[in-house]
Order: C-alpha cells, then sequence, then structure tokens
C-alpha cells in the first residue's frame, strides 16, 4: 500500500510507496527527509544549512552517548543513564515533529528505520505517544512502526528492485 518509510542512520532519508509502488520524485530526489526543515533557523547541518532534521535525527546524536555505538546508546538508556535520558527526550520531540509532518503531508503508515529503527521497537510506545500529541486528527500513533528488516535495509532495497526486473523478464 502506502508507506512513509523513514530511515535514521547516521543520515537521514527514506523512501515513499505509493500503491505499493517507490515514489522517486521528477528528480529522483523524493523522501530526502534529513534536509527537511524541522527547526527554522536551528542547528547547523552538514549541507550548510540550519535546522534539518539530520541535525537532530542522526543516529550519530544517540551514537556519540555511547563511544559511537547505537547499539550501546539504547543499552544505556535501558540501564536509565541519565545523560543517554536527556539525549533521547530531545530526540524523541524531534521525531515526534518529524513523523507527524509525514503523515500530514502523506496519510499514510509511518515506519522507523534505520539504526534507530532497529532498536526502537521495544520504546515504540514513547515514540507514538509523543507523535499522538501533535496530531490534531488522531489520539494515537497506530500507523507508526518500526522496520522489520534490521540490517542493511538500504542495500537489501535496492538489489529488490534488480530482482524484480530479473524476475519479471524470466
Amino acid at each position: 500500500g502506502n508507506i512513509a518509510y523513514l530511515s535514521l542512520n547516521f543520515t537521514v532519508g527514506g523512501a515513499i510507496l505509493l500503491d505499493s509502488r517507490v515514489y522517486g520524485g521528477e528528480n529522483r530526489r523524493s523522501a530526502e527527509f534529513g534536509h527537511m526543515t524541522i527547526v527554522p533557523d536551528g542547528r547547523r547541518c552538514y549541507c550548510g544549512q540550519h535546522g534539518c532534521a539530520d541535525a537532530y535525527l542522526s543516529a550519530q546524536r544517540l551514537a556519540e552517548c555511547a563511544d559511537g555505538s547505537v547499539a550501546g546508546f539504547f543499552d544505556q538508556l535501558k540501564q536509565g543513564d541519565p545523560a543517554c535520558g536527556e539525549i533521547w527526550k530531545d530526540y524523541v520531540a524531534a521525531l515526534a515533529l518529524m513523523v507527524n509532518n509525514l503523515r500530514m503531508v502523506f496519510d499514510c503508515r509511518v515506519v522507523i528505520g534505520g539504526y534507530v529503527g532497529s532498536y526502537i521497537e521495544e520504546i515504540l510506545d514513547e515514540v507514538a505517544e509523543a507523535v499522538a500529541e501533535k496530531n490534531p486528527f488522531e489520539r494515537d500513533g497506530s500507523y507508526l512502526s518500526a522496520c522489520n528488516y534490521r540490517l542493511e535495509a538500504t542495500a537489501v532495497g535496492a538489489a529488490l528492485q534488480y530482482i524484480d526486473r530479473f524476475i519479471k523478464a524470466i
């Protein structure tokens, strides 16, 4: 069906599926979510602009709290590390804003993937609650889910296009 896939790796990106087909956009830049402005005049992004989602939602922000490890961050968060807790609180606020924007624009299911999506399932309810507070139409975040494919989903997704063409050619 229709899905907005938000990829939260060391850069932020994604994909849009409309009627089960990837929407690439007119310039093949569809779902470049990392450079959507979510905080006007906010943090400087590596692209040179300010307030991009990438500056707030990169998995790097979490990993920096745990010696460069996203898995380590989520372990420390689970153990109640106060520094990780503060970073997570800010991260969830930015993530809720981003997910709500995707829901408002596409009105479809939103899937969180990438490194963050690989670890978020256990605490997805917290994110869904924050998202629901932003949404004026829905009082739950039931349209939000964590990715099913945990490792290297981008590479698998790219490969599937070629596999699909091959199968159709048989």
